[in-house]
């Protein structure tokens, strides 16, 4: 799943794509790897969930970061859920055809 990166201190924003995600946070694939600690504020591509207020908690060189979500509102947060849903629907169609 596609995402933007809005890093603190930074007004360029990052591209990334989700190797997993839940309610609680997501672990972005990218070979330049986010601090840990740093504050981020994530868009999903193709969401209509506000951006989402983030940390990172992990770092992995050549691999990735690991994301925790924080301070999310209730109607963003079942705004994620609704997304969420609908993109396992969709990649469960996707696999049901071949």
């Amino acid at each position: 799943m596609a995402v933007e990166i809005h890093s603190e201190g930074s007004r360029v924003p990052l591209r990334g794509v989700t190797a997993d995600i839940s309610l609680d946070g997501c672990y972005i694939e990218n070979p330049l790897p986010l601090p840990v600690g740093i504050g981020l504020k994530l868009k999903l591509v193709g969401s209509d969930a506000a951006p989402i207020p983030a940390k990172v908690v992990s770092s992995h060189p050549q691999g990735g970061s690991g994301i925790r979500f924080t301070r999310i509102p209730p109607q963003d947060r079942d705004a994620l859920a609704r997304y969420l849903k609908l993109h396992l629907a969709q990649q469960s169609a996707l696999c049901a055809k071949t």
